[in-house]
């Protein structure tokens, strides 16, 4: 019960498309997937950043209260990265989760996406192949379907998301200097 009371509150709470904070403009492609994205849709899709509207007019900081406030309203995040390497995954990925947000990823495969994620909790670009106008309808048709978007969220019953970036750079760290220890 207190899964679908979230879900029903997320739902109407939740009145635009799908939003993108984007500040590397060298990546053409997914400059021209939103582009398309927003075209095709009837969803109010929102870009921020220096590729894409008036920056700095939108700059928000990494977790502050802006880019909060700016989260809360979206049910999409597109979480395209820069690049298309092999485990290529950052912080967007899993902002959008920790932001109550559904992720639309562009960058690695999908199979490298889904050992990091729960099942059935994003979306990817490769899904729908090169056909942007059936990625907006099915957009759409989430932001429409209460039951849908519940879908992609039903593994927070199970789970929760928790972001500590000061905790996670020591952790990066760590990491780091014990591989290049490794490799003498």
């Amino acid at each position: 019960l207190e899964y679908r009371s979230w879900v029903h509150h997320q739902f109407n709470e939740r009145q635009k498309g799908a939003l993108w904070f984007v500040s590397n403009c060298a990546s053409r492609k997914r400059l021209n997937i939103y582009s398309r994205l927003k075209t095709s849709s009837n969803l109010i899709n929102e870009g921020y950043g220096r590729c894409v509207d008036y920056y700095p007019l939108h700059w928000c900081s990494a977790f502050s209260p802006c880019e909060h406030e700016y989260m809360a309203h979206f049910k999409f995040y597109l979480s395209f990265e820069s690049n298309t390497c092999r485990d290529y995954i950052t912080e967007k990925f899993y902002k959008a989760f920790y932001y109550n947000l559904i992720p639309i990823a562009y960058g690695p495969k999908k199979d490298n996406y889904q050992p990091l994620a729960p099942t059935g909790s994003f979306l990817h670009i490769e899904d729908f192949g090169d056909d942007i106008e059936s990625l907006a309808a099915h957009l759409e048709e989430i932001h429409r379907n209460e039951t849908l978007f519940g879908l992609y969220h039903q593994w927070r019953q199970d789970y929760e998301v928790i972001i500590d970036g000061k905790a996670l750079e020591r952790i990066r760290m760590c990491e780091l200097c014990h591989r290049l220890t490794r490799l003498q």
